[in-house]
């Protein structure tokens, strides 16, 4: 079981690594990444 907040943690710190601010724009730069 994850609790919510770990998960919206694990996202925070997922989008920072990546220099992003949503969850939108990661999902932008994995279609780009994925399409290539």
């Amino acid at each position: 079981y994850l609790a919510e907040k770990t998960v919206k943690n694990y996202m925070s710190n997922v989008l920072a690594k990546l220099g992003l601010a949503s969850r939108t724009q990661a999902a932008v730069f994995a279609t780009r990444l994925l399409s290539t």
